[in-house]
């Protein structure tokens, strides 16, 4: 618990009984945590010497907690201040770095990683790297099946954090099997997704300093991957990603966090309406939610019949009119 104070699981165990408020020998300490004595005193060396407990002397001498109330208070204020010099020290460096990255020679700007383990490291890296916004482009093939994964909870975490998170897929990777679920679970949370019919590779960008995206446009397995820094090159990459999210088609299904639609389509329909708009066949639709074809009929014609609508084009304008699809911005 008190890791970052510089306590051990054994300080903490000798701390926690030291609580109680009375004085305790070291012979009863060894009782009660069955520790070593070597370890036992090497804890209450440590704890003496954070101020978090006081020493009375014998015979026998005895230990007693310090009321934790003011004594871990200190402590912690004392490591709020490291923090913050911590912190300033950390942006002198980043001040640095960028002021050395416009002399840095051309070939700098960009690296080439290699085998799997390599790029999977340096993607975790720049995923934790973020601190406004990731954004990307996801298509198939996969090297492992879709879904939950670190990359994914790197941007759960960064959207918890207050920052953001926009996708765009590819329509192939919406037909997968499962994938609809998976997309839903990122909604629910927050990232910002759209569709496009076909995009020209995988893409991370974040916060416009890092992009990594791989040597070939759709690999089968991750072999070597481009990672681009904060330079003219990356700043076509961010326009690349900007320009097709605007002609990209919005995708929300109900379980996302804007859904504030209480008055709109079922959650059944508005699924239909959102994967129809987003251009995929009948037959995939129901296959993603697990409808037969005749039964994806008469939903699709029930809702015609609701918003008087004659044909697809019609009720699909008709849902937009009426607010069941979420506005092209």
């Amino acid at each position: 618990m008190f890791t970052l104070l510089g306590m051990s699981g054994e300080d903490e165990q000798v701390y926690g009984e030291l609580i109680g408020g009375s004085p305790v020998t070291v012979a009863d300490l060894a009782i009660r945590t069955r520790l070593p004595e070597p370890v036992l005193h090497a804890a209450l060396s440590s704890l003496e010497g954070k101020r978090l407990i006081q020493r009375q002397p014998g015979p026998p001498p005895t230990y007693q907690a310090i009321d934790p109330a003011i004594a871990l208070d200190v402590l912690l204020l004392a490591h709020e201040h490291e923090l913050k010099r911590a912190r300033v020290a950390a942006q002198e460096l980043a001040a640095r770095y960028r002021l050395a990255l416009g002399s840095r020679d051309p070939a700098e700007l960009v690296e080439v990683v290699s085998g799997r383990a390599a790029i999977l490291d340096r993607l975790a890296f720049i995923y934790r790297a973020a601190r406004r916004e990731i954004r990307g482009f996801d298509k198939p093939p996969y090297a492992a099946r879709p879904g939950v994964s670190a990359a994914t909870e790197f941007e759960f975490n960064l959207i918890d954090r207050g920052g953001a998170a926009r996708v765009i897929y590819e329509r192939a990777a919406i037909e997968m099997p499962g994938r609809l679920d998976d997309l839903e679970v990122g909604l629910a949370h927050g990232e910002q997704t759209r569709v496009l019919p076909e995009l020209p590779t995988k893409l991370i960008i974040v916060d416009d300093v890092i992009a990594i995206l791989p040597l070939q446009s759709a690999p089968e397995e991750l072999e070597s991957s481009v990672v681009v820094h904060e330079s003219g090159l990356l700043r076509a990459i961010s326009a690349l990603f900007e320009s097709l999210w605007q002609v990209a088609m919005p995708l929300r299904l109900p379980g996302s966090a804007d859904d504030d639609q209480p008055d709109g389509p079922a959650d059944e329909e508005q699924r239909i309406l959102v994967l129809m708009s987003a251009g995929l066949p009948d037959d995939v639709i129901a296959r993603q939610l697990g409808l037969s074809e005749r039964t994806y009929q008469r939903r699709v014609q029930a809702m015609m019949r609701r918003l008087h609508a004659q044909t697809r084009f019609q009720l699909a304008r008709q849902a937009a009119l009426q607010g069941w699809l979420p506005a092209e911005t």
